[in-house]
């Protein structure tokens, strides 16, 4: 269960599906029997979820990136 915002620099709790971004990342291929049951949850805050995506690597695990500046949330 999804329990805080996936960037660390964060301590938002979750509460609300919506509010943030959820992001399911799933095992490899190999390590995959059934897609839905062996996918982990990750979550981003609103504020973060406007300034970051999560991506997910072997070596690294799940970190939050930076969204290009195109995506990014502006100022009104």
């Amino acid at each position: 269960m999804v329990a805080n915002c996936a960037n660390p620099a964060c301590n938002t709790r979750f509460k609300y599906w919506s509010e943030g971004k959820i992001f399911a990342f799933r095992p490899s291929p190999i390590e995959a029997v059934a897609v839905l049951r062996n996918q982990e949850w990750f979550w981003l805050c609103a504020i973060c979820s406007q300034e970051f995506t999560l991506q997910c690597s072997r070596e690294q695990g799940v970190m939050p990136v930076p969204l290009p500046r195109g995506q990014r949330a502006q100022c009104a």
